[in-house]
């Protein structure tokens, strides 16, 4: 499968998917072309690939199709690889008796497809690209309005921040489809990027696509795209594995901006790969009925130099041993179950990680006054509360980082 690249790189979920599955294609042994905008992938690279990101995401990967319109594209695609959609997801009677198709997460659909013997070499080479109908309103990627696949799990963000030539930037709602081989590349990119599934909300850690395209276009200079790539999704990935750790605590931005921030493996992984910047984002698409919609879309950029206090600062939130994260994580059930005991001190510990947010992406060291200060603030109440081994916990925090300071 031959891609010519004619699609740019912008801030929608869309363009984070295709980037993130082209990087992977790179890495996994895509060749690109001299001039750096053709990516071409044989039958055996296209599986490699697949087969990779089918093990990274799993069964975690629990995005579904929304209904029984997107079913129905679903089912082209898996035809195309002669999977029978009802094999892999028994159908269900509804209330009235009638039997219906089952969803079924994405992660189960990149397994099957990963496992399939044939439908390699009958992808068709393609010209990525957007085209746009202003007054019929609609998007197209890689095909044609009658072709199209509409599968909403591209289009989470409404296309908000999509730079269109023919229509500027879009706000309004826009009909979409896209090409089967464009899709397999955007899934392949959705589960290369998967962090974690919490009920019905999925994380994202994508690698920036301006930085993804920049890897692509690297070849044109003489440089090794695969190597390039491979080392970018390999401190994409130790960050990934990161969040994964935080469990619910996920849901708090802050909490997973810091974690990634002064994680220690990133840099090893950075360092690993001579990167000296890696820039990110970390993207939190909910399911809302029949569709999707971005709760939370993170711009991040991490250095490949040790952060000042970062050994200390990756202690206070390790999952298995902070009482921060601990804290955080019940909060955040409480949220989705029925019955939890709220953390007395939530609080400042919420205040605490966003005041540490605050520190690691400036380095100001007013936001880490703030920071040890929320800290000793969480201990007094859970001490007040009779908690006196969080609050004991709280306190080594503070002093193991004042005795770097």
């Amino acid at each position: 499968m031959r891609v010519r690249i004619r699609l740019p790189p912008d801030g929608s979920f869309l363009s984070a998917t295709i980037y993130e599955g082209l990087l992977r294609l790179v890495a996994s042994g895509a060749s690109v072309s001299e001039r750096g905008d053709e990516v071409v992938a044989s039958p055996k690279i296209l599986r490699q690939a697949f087969k990779a990101v089918a093990e990274w995401a799993g069964e975690e990967l629990g995005i579904a199709n929304t209904g029984k319109n997107d079913v129905k594209y679903v089912k082209m695609i898996l035809d195309h690889f002669g999977i029978n959609y009802d094999d892999i997801a028994p159908r269900k009677k509804t209330k009235k008796g009638e039997e219906v198709a089952k969803k079924i997460g994405y992660g189960t659909i990149l397994k099957h497809i990963a496992e399939a013997e044939k439908g390699w070499d009958t992808l068709a080479d393609i010209d990525l690209r957007l085209e746009v109908e202003t007054r019929k309103k609609y998007i197209l990627v890689s095909t044609d309005p009658e072709n199209g696949l509409q599968l909403p799990v591209f289009k989470p963000d409404r296309y908000k921040g999509l730079r269109l030539p023919e229509a500027g930037v879009v706000t309004e709602m826009f009909r979409f489809g896209i090409g089967l081989e464009a899709a397999l590349i955007g899934l392949l990119g959705m589960g290369s990027a998967h962090a974690a599934s919490i009920g019905g909300s999925h994380f994202f850690l994508f690698i920036d696509p301006s930085q993804a395209a920049t890897v692509i276009a690297s070849a044109a200079l003489g440089k090794d795209a695969r190597k390039y790539a491979k080392a970018l999704i390999d401190a994409r990935d130790a960050g990934a594995k990161a969040l994964r750790g935080l469990g619910d605590a996920l849901v708090y931005v802050e909490a997973a901006v810091s974690r990634l921030l002064v994680d220690l493996g990133v840099r090893r992984a950075m360092r690993t790969g001579n990167i000296r910047r890696l820039s990110l984002r970390l993207v939190r698409v909910d399911e809302e009925g029949n569709t999707y919609k971005i709760y939370g879309d993170t711009p991040l950029s991490i250095s490949s130099g040790e952060r000042e206090y970062a050994e200390v600062l990756a202690q206070h939130m390790d999952p298995e041993k902070s009482p921060l994260i601990r804290c955080l994580r019940r909060e955040a059930m409480r949220l989705r179950m029925k019955g939890v005991q709220p953390c007395e001190e939530s609080t400042h510990v919420i205040n605490a990680v966003l005041w540490l947010m605050r520190y690691v992406s400036t380095g100001s060291s007013h936001f880490l006054a703030q920071y040890v200060r929320e800290l000793v603030n969480a201990a007094d109440i859970a001490e007040a509360s009779e908690k006196r081994g969080r609050a004991a916990a709280y306190r080594r925090m503070v002093a193991s980082l004042l005795k770097v300071m």
